[in-house]
C-alpha cells in the first residue's frame, strides 16, 4: 500500500498539474503554494503558467511569488 505522502517517491518521474475552476479557484491554490513555498522547494521544482483563452500556454517560468498564474506545475526534485 502506497502512503499519500510518499507517492511522488514511486512516481517521480510525474508531474502534478493544478488549475483551478476558475481565476479566484486558481489564486487560492497559488496563495497556499505561496503559504508553504519554503517546505515545498525543498521536495518540488513549482513552475507558473500562464494560459490564454485558446488553451495555449504563454508563459512557463519558475514560480515567481506576487505574479498571478493561471496554472501550477509540481515536479519532484531528485535526491
Amino acid at each position: 500500500m502506497i502512503k499519500r505522502n510518499n507517492c511522488t517517491i514511486w512516481l517521480s518521474d510525474r508531474k502534478i498539474f493544478f488549475m483551478g475552476s476558475n481565476a479566484v479557484r486558481s489564486r487560492k491554490y497559488q496563495i497556499g503554494v505561496n503559504k508553504y513555498l519554503s517546505i515545498l522547494s525543498k521536495t518540488f521544482f513549482i513552475e507558473g503558467l500562464i494560459i490564454d483563452n485558446d488553451n495555449n500556454i504563454e508563459t512557463r517560468e519558475k514560480f515567481k511569488t506576487g505574479k498571478n498564474y493561471t496554472a501550477l506545475i509540481f515536479t519532484r526534485k531528485e535526491d
